[in-house]
């Protein structure tokens, strides 16, 4: 029993974890547990960053985050 070696679950799984991760990451901040980071005054801001296996986190610098 196992995972057929010509499949490559590994793709899907990690693609299940960093969706995952994002959701953690959003719920945290609708309980104002983590806050975004404001880029510039164009108003736009962001919470965390992922490319490839790389994840980056920004957060407003206080002592909460």
């Amino acid at each position: 029993m196992g995972l057929s070696k010509g499949i490559h679950w590994h793709h899907f799984l990690f693609l299940l974890v960093v969706e995952g991760l994002s959701v953690a990451v959003r719920t945290a901040e609708e309980r104002n547990l983590y806050s975004r980071f404001q880029v510039g005054n164009s108003g736009m801001s962001v919470t965390h960053l992922q490319y490839a296996d790389d994840t980056l986190f920004l957060g407003e610098a206080t002592v909460a985050n």
